[in-house]
């Protein structure tokens, strides 16, 4: 899929590109400033500039299904075996509270006497 689509995208920059420098006046009149003398060569470069940036675009798209599919199996790891707490519908200040309460919990615990 990546390389095709690389292909695709740098192969069709690089013909638009050499229809626009043939085609244009500006680029193709030798009396104009801005004539392009040698067209094939800014075609390779453009079409090599199509397919390193459409070739980092196709690396997001390949990773987002795998991002998915991981996300979903984790959520499905902790809620098969209790890893998440029954009360999904907690407030963020019901959560702050409870880890207030668990921080606080652990103090004491470190600061109580140790009995042997």
């Amino acid at each position: 899929y990546e390389s095709t689509t690389v292909i695709a995208v740098a192969s069709g920059g690089a013909l638009v590109s050499l229809l626009l420098v043939r085609g244009l006046d500006v680029y193709s009149s030798t009396n104009s400033p801005n004539y392009v003398e040698d067209p094939l060569f800014v075609a390779i470069v453009s079409g090599v500039v199509c397919a390193k940036l459409v070739s980092t675009f196709t690396l997001i798209v390949q990773q987002v299904p795998d991002t998915i599919l991981y996300c979903y199996a984790l959520e499905q790891r902790r809620t098969n075996f209790g890893f998440l707490p029954l009360a999904l519908d907690a407030t963020p200040e019901t959560n702050r509270q409870n880890i207030r309460t668990e921080v606080l919990l652990r103090r004491a615990k470190l600061s109580a006497p140790q009995y042997r």
